[in-house]
């Protein structure tokens, strides 16, 4: 398969529109071979949809698709954007990811986009924020400073 070229050369490559197509005119991506993601260094969540997008109709036409995590870094964002958890049925990983668990979105009211309307809205984020930071060992005298600039922005 290409993905022992790829390391032997050192392809690093974002997955990212542009760079998927490359990865397929390479065969890095490939419906007969399988997708080899080890040499991803960035992802977007446009290369995503699109890496969505082949894999499912790839998987439709024959049977789940042979996929390559990339390296943890990467790995952990797609974990936190549920790209393998929505792909699972579909997919056949060759290495396992559950170490990566951890690193799941927060199920805090900042994971989604909030509209702020009022200085209780305000006060409401800024705290949830300062909690997130706290709990991550953040110092104190950081963690005050953070929540002043995010209540300035919003």
């Amino acid at each position: 398969m290409y993905k022992r070229l790829a390391r032997a050369n050192g392809h690093v490559w974002t997955l990212d529109l542009r760079g998927l197509q490359g990865a397929v005119e390479l065969g890095v991506v490939s419906s007969r071979e399988g997708i080899d993601l080890w040499g991803v260094d960035f992802a977007t969540p446009g290369g995503m949809v699109g890496l969505t997008c082949l894999i499912r109709s790839w998987a439709a036409e024959r049977g789940p698709v042979l996929l390559e995590p990339p390296v943890d870094e990467v790995a952990g964002y797609m974990v936190r954007m549920d790209f393998f958890k929505h792909l699972e049925s579909i997919i056949t990983l060759n290495r396992n990811l559950t170490h990566l668990n951890g690193r799941c979105r927060r199920s805090a009211p900042l994971s989604e986009i909030q509209r702020v309307q009022n200085n209780g809205g305000v006060t409401e984020v800024t705290k949830c924020f300062g909690d997130i930071l706290a709990s991550a060992s953040v110092g104190e005298a950081e963690v005050r400073h953070c929540k002043q600039v995010l209540s300035e922005s919003l």
